[in-house]
């Protein structure tokens, strides 16, 4: 079986998180979220975030969650993987996960990287940019999973964040009026007043006749101080919120800005290096056109060389066989002479030999 880890900070877990671990459990047999250890900058603590997690994916039975500390892939090969799942949003992610797949695969060649591109509804999700609106009282349920979204609220109460998503409960100090222009023990704060005083009209008496009832005057005047007195706050800290938000967008458009620039440069780089690289296939393909043109017209020439000097070479060896002949037989006919003048000579000789006895017998 196939076990796939998808390493991560996971601070919080988002909706995007969630959507690369269940496509990952529908293509590897297993999947192992491995939530590292982190030791500062973090919001919730790992085992939190391992939680969160698993609460996430409880509908994914193949889907596993651990927490780990140290290099990701010494912990994938204690556990067994044969891929590292990563999601990518966008090219300003590449340079950053490539670097890291090579690292990873000079330290655990046999564990291969997985890349899932993120879905487009969750293209622009990050944790760092969820921690960062929702501290500042942005509404950030639809981007998370609900119970992460309740965590959210509970630790940004717990650290004392203001937020326009969450209403405070009624405490029973508070109940003790304030005098105007200061606060109580307990925070108070427009949306708590506005409560105590939809509280107060609740538990007003109705009049007999109408949809009127009747209120503590007293109590109602003291939470109009109250509400007057802590107006000015609210709208100061709804201002810094908004100067903060709105300076923490700027800043996210900067670097979105600066990250399309170098997306913008990188693709200009890679068409620019696709240019030369067709430039430089056409060339070579012309330099091997010409070089074969060339051998062609070598081959061809030193062909009709070679015809032309066996031509040559031919006529000079019949011109040579034909004066042989022409020599042997001149030789041949002064040989056939001679042969005719010997065979005269001899038989004159022999006609003389046989005259001579004869004369000497005669006398």
């Amino acid at each position: 079986m196939t076990l796939a880890m998808f390493p991560g900070r996971f601070d919080p877990v988002t909706n995007g998180h969630r959507d690369i671990a269940r496509r990952a459990a529908q293509i590897f047999d297993r999947v192992l979220v491995a939530v590292v250890e982190l030791t500062q900058n973090y919001l919730f603590s790992t085992e939190e975030r391992v939680e969160l997690f698993r609460e996430a994916v409880a509908d994914c039975p193949n889907i596993t969650v651990k927490a780990y500390s140290g290099l990701t892939v010494e912990f994938a090969k204690r556990e067994g993987a044969h891929a590292l799942v990563r999601s990518m949003r966008a090219v300003t992610d590449f340079e950053a996960e490539f670097d890291m797949a090579l690292m990873n695969q000079k330290m655990a060649p046999d564990i291969e990287s997985i890349y899932l591109m993120a879905s487009l509804e969750h293209l622009f999700i990050s944790g760092t940019r969820i921690r960062e609106v929702s501290a500042l009282g942005y509404d950030v349920s639809d981007l998370v999973p609900a119970h992460v979204w309740r965590a959210l609220r509970a630790k940004y109460a717990q650290h004392g964040c203001r937020r326009r998503a969450a209403r405070r409960p009624m405490m029973v100090e508070d109940e003790t009026p304030a005098a105007p222009g200061t606060q109580g023990g307990a925070a108070i704060d427009s949306l708590h007043l506005i409560d105590r005083l939809e509280e107060m009209v609740a538990e007003g008496r109705r009049m007999p006749i109408g949809a009127g009832v009747v209120v503590d005057r007293r109590r109602l005047l003291d939470l109009v101080d109250q509400m007057r007195a802590a107006l000015p706050n609210e709208i100061r800290e709804a201002e810094e919120i908004l100067r903060r938000r709105d300076d923490v967008l700027l800043r996210a458009d900067e670097e979105a800005q600066i990250k399309l620039r170098r997306a913008q440069e990188q693709i200009d780089d890679l068409l620019e290096h696709d240019a030369l690289v067709r430039e430089a296939t056409a060339r070579a393909e012309m330099l091997v056109r010409e070089a074969e043109a060339r051998g062609d017209r070598m081959l061809a020439d030193t062909e009709m060389r070679a015809r032309a000097r066996m031509a040559e070479a031919e006529k000079l060896a019949n011109e040579q066989m034909d004066e042989a002949d022409r020599y042997a037989t001149e030789m041949l006919r002064r040989l056939d002479e001679q042969l005719q003048a010997f065979a005269q000579n001899v038989r004159t000789a022999l006609d003389s030999l046989e005259t001579r006895p004869a004369e000497t017998v005669k006398s």
